[in-house]
């Protein structure tokens, strides 16, 4: 079939207004699960200190003479941690022409802007907890040229050796378990990740949460047989596991994009603090030219107020 000759269309038309909904929605993923589950603090330097200690072995030869003498034990000093205060900051900039124009989805550009900034420096928090680069999750004090760095919770969970960040050399050791102990690839067995488990019970913690990426998540529920999956009245197919009750202890299963695809972190979440020098605010920054600029800025470091208290793994992925 062919058009009417000389009808006007759409394709040739110029006066149309454009049909542009005023809804707007943000698709990038939110959701920051330890940063959320931590309690806070606060920082008053920009190095962040804390004393954590430990009782003796259990003495199970503990017995006396009757009228025995006294004798005063060797008392150990507490062990003293500390952590860099970092600086985290979201910058931008608003026109003052795009700030009055009519606009779809938003009535002020730097009301967005400003919220949508907020929204992005939280989904950073979360990274900066997973860091493992080599120059950024060790710590640094930073100095005119340099940044100053925290030590991140992977850190503190992997790094069982004297390095920048706290004091007292090698005086913890977090369970972990590498890809020579039965990991390959991505695949973990449950077999192992009990025996990570009674690891970090045997030295008195007590995870209540295991952090994993998606594909982690999906193998650990997986270990539920075809023959566990159960019918809801809905007509839904339920095979997910969103805790773990073992012999040591029950977890919370946890997804979190920001872990990398290879690692799994076993926290005490009562264990972590973030501690905050200065809250997200903004600061006032002067304009010099026709816009309108935006500085969020939160200073903040993380407590590890037990560190053997946690553990972790590690594939060959």
């Amino acid at each position: 079939m062919a058009i009417v000759t000389n009808a006007f269309s759409t394709i040739i038309a110029t006066g149309n207004r454009e049909d542009l909904t005023d809804l707007l929605s943000i698709i990038s993923p939110l959701e920051a699960p330890l940063y959320d589950a931590m309690g806070a603090t606060q920082a008053k330097g920009m190095y962040h200190e804390w004393q954590c200690d430990e009782l003796p072995a259990a003495n199970a030869d503990n017995a006396a003479l009757e009228g025995d003498s006294y004798a005063a034990a060797a008392i150990t000093p507490t062990k003293r941690y500390g952590n860099y205060t970092q600086i985290s900051v979201n910058q931008k900039a608003v026109t003052e022409i795009q700030e009055v124009v009519s606009k779809a989805g938003r009535t002020s550009e730097v009301g967005y802007q400003k919220a949508n900034a907020l929204a992005a420096m939280k989904r950073d928090f979360e990274a900066i907890l997973f860091n493992y680069g080599t120059a950024a999750s060790g710590g640094a004090a930073g100095s005119i040229t340099g940044k100053p760095r925290m030590r991140t919770v992977h850190s503190w969970v992997f790094g069982n050796t004297a390095a920048t960040g706290y004091s007292g050399g090698n005086n913890f050791t977090a369970t972990y378990i590498s890809a020579s102990a039965g990991i390959t690839g991505t695949t973990i067995t449950e077999t192992v990740f009990n025996l990570i488990l009674q690891d970090i019970w045997d030295d008195g913690g007590k995870p209540n949460a295991c952090y994993v990426n998606g594909a982690l998540k999906r193998l650990v529920s997986g270990w539920a047989t075809s023959t566990s999956r159960v019918w809801e009245g809905k007509k839904a197919i339920v095979n997910v596991a969103d805790k773990y009750e073992g012999d040591f202890c029950t977890l919370e299963l946890k997804k979190d994009r920001h872990c990398a695809s290879s690692l799994g972190y076993f926290l005490d979440e009562s264990l972590w603090k973030k501690a905050i020098m200065l809250p997200v605010g903004e600061v006032e920054i002067g304009k010099t030219g026709m816009a309108t600029p935006l500085m969020l800025r939160q200073a903040w470091t993380v407590e590890a107020r037990n560190p053997s208290g946690n553990g972790a793994f590690v594939s060959a992925g």
